[in-house]
């Protein structure tokens, strides 16, 4: 899905997850989910050492003190990233997965509490670039 076919602009995120329990749910499996890069009420832009097969459905849940959150959508892309040496020499410490997820839309209430549990890391420095 090109940037310019998205309904919703995607807000980057500062920080990994480690503080707020997120986990991806697709064919049964679990897995953390650490990576968030960008996210909107739309959808979300994940990082995983797997691939997502496009078209999939998946689930994402988040436990907040107050609640869980549970969100349902579908894999729009996937694209590998191989670690390489970057302008200081330094590699990538691993390969990823960068996925594209988009929210059902019928789960527009979910979507939303989503979005706002996410929302306090967005990286305010990069939208006002």
């Amino acid at each position: 899905m090109a940037v310019e076919d998205r309904q919703f602009d995607r807000a980057p995120l500062r920080t990994d997850l480690a503080q707020l329990p997120c986990v991806l749910e697709i064919d049964g499996r679990v897995v953390p989910l650490q990576h968030v890069n960008d996210i909107s009420v739309g959808g979300v832009g994940i990082r995983l050492n797997f691939p997502l097969p496009k078209e999939s459905t998946v689930k994402l849940l988040c436990d907040a003190r107050e609640q869980t959150v549970l969100v349902q959508g579908i894999v729009a892309w996937c694209h590998e990233h191989v670690a390489v040496a970057n302008n200081n020499g330094h590699r990538n410490p691993e390969n990823f997965f960068h996925s594209g997820i988009r929210f059902t839309a019928k789960d527009t209430t979910a979507r939303t509490l989503f979005y706002s549990l996410l929302r306090k890391h967005v990286d305010l420095e990069e939208l006002c670039i």
